[in-house]
């Protein structure tokens, strides 16, 4: 090996030196240091304990994560349009709310969404803030859901069970009991909205079990004021003024 070969071998083993100790100080200086950034682009953002587990993601609305409830994913869980948001998770590592935040414009009509939301332990959202545009129809306010006891994942693997049957009278049979269960209310239902509806009043609305409204207190579009009781039929059986009949 002549003197020109042993200067190109030494200046390659110490760029590889100088590669190694760089790459080692930029990993120590993200794990073990406070970093700051005036500025950072980023599709999904994940927030881990120190074991990994996740808690919470910032992602745009490609990258939001699906459902995650009682260990399992529940894969395109997500109805309706898909926002960019923020996505919570429990100790358990399980969903437990978030914010989402959707709009846009085509052809001069307006879609747009925008929520909050409180998931109750093992279940979906069981109290939440939204606000919803289809057009000129706009809603927005504050609701609550009355959920059931049983886990959601018990749920979903019955609704399984249940479509996994022959089809039949007795699959028949199991659709017609578990769509009369959830009519009734079993599992929960929507209970309260007080805001704004889509036809222009601004009021509060009490459901039973069965998610039927039964008290109507609103300010209509016309600026009248109505006070309505209904019963599970859905028929006004008191009012006042009673005109509002």
């Amino acid at each position: 090996m002549n003197n020109l070969e042993r200067k190109f071998r030494r200046l390659e083993i110490y760029n590889a030196i100088l590669m190694i100790a760089l790459v080692v100080a930029v990993a120590s200086a993200f794990q073990n240091q406070h970093q700051k950034f005036r500025e950072l682009d980023v599709e999904r953002l994940n927030i881990v304990e120190p074991d990994g587990k996740l808690r919470m993601t910032i992602s745009n609305k490609e990258l939001v994560p699906d459902p995650i409830v009682g260990g399992r994913t529940f894969t395109g869980g997500r109805h309706g349009m898909k926002s960019a948001g923020m996505i919570f998770f429990n100790d358990k590592g399980d969903e437990c709310g978030g914010m989402g935040f959707a709009g846009n414009e085509t052809n001069g009509k307006i879609q747009a969404s925008s929520d909050f939301m409180f998931d109750q332990f093992n279940q979906d959202q069981t109290v939440g803030l939204s606000y919803s545009q289809s057009g000129e129809e706009r809603s927005s306010g504050l609701q609550v859901w009355d959920r059931g006891n049983v886990p959601l994942t018990q749920l979903a693997d019955r609704k399984s069970k249940i479509q996994a049957m022959p089809a039949g009278a007795a699959k028949d049979a199991e659709e017609k009991k578990f769509k009369e269960e959830i009519v009734r209310g079993d599992y929960g239902a929507h209970r309260l909205f007080a805001g704004r509806a889509p036809d222009g009043s601004v009021g509060v609305t009490i459901a039973d079990r069965a998610g039927k409204t039964r008290i109507a207190l609103e300010v209509d579009r016309n600026n009248v004021a109505h006070l309505n009781f209904l019963d599970q039929s859905g028929r006004v059986v008191a009012s006042f003024p009673e005109q509002s009949k």
